[in-house]
């Protein structure tokens, strides 16, 4: 079984010792696992915006991060300084999976919209070649990735944006 899971969207490297304050919330000592993500074997996806960028809310860390792939964001200018919520472009969101009314889908932002691109990605890979198991998947899908930001595997896009129609091409 390949278990993927979205990263959270709290924005912060989840490999970095950090505290918060006491009385507002938990208070970490060492490295940060705020998500079963970090668990050997489940394959983590951050999120990425319209503009192939990690969207500002997506948690990333050098070890928390395998796969990246579209969760949507509010635009270039969201957040900003001045918290102008009139910035926010709402066309760069993603469509959801969540119903909003019958026959209708809405529009939402999240590593949550991101992971089950990457879980579809990876039934079309088992669909296509069902000789593969779990693991050889998630290599295959981190071998095909598209490589967004550093050269390589990086702390915000694992081994870079899922690329579908490249990880179901032959071998």
């Amino acid at each position: 079984m390949l278990i993927v899971g979205a990263n959270g969207n709290d924005g912060m490297d989840l490999g970095k010792r950090m505290k918060t304050e006491k009385g507002k919330g938990k208070v970490y000592d060492g490295p940060l696992f705020d998500t079963f993500t970090s668990i050997p074997g489940v394959v983590s996806v951050s999120s990425t915006t319209n503009r192939d960028t990690l969207a500002y809310y997506s948690n990333y860390g050098s070890s928390n991060v395998h796969l990246a792939s579209p969760g949507g964001d509010y635009g270039p200018n969201w957040p900003n300084p001045e918290n102008d919520a009139s910035k926010r472009d709402l066309e760069a969101r993603t469509l959801s999976t969540i119903p909003v009314a019958q026959g209708s889908y809405g529009w939402k932002i999240g590593t949550s919209m991101a992971a089950p691109k990457v879980a579809a990605a990876a039934a079309l890979m088992k669909a296509q070649f069902p000789q593969l198991k779990a693991q050889q998947i998630a290599t295959r899908l981190q071998q095909t990735a598209e490589d967004l930001g550093k050269p390589g595997h990086d702390e915000y896009f694992g081994h870079g944006l899922v690329n579908v129609y490249n990880a179901l091409q032959k071998k």
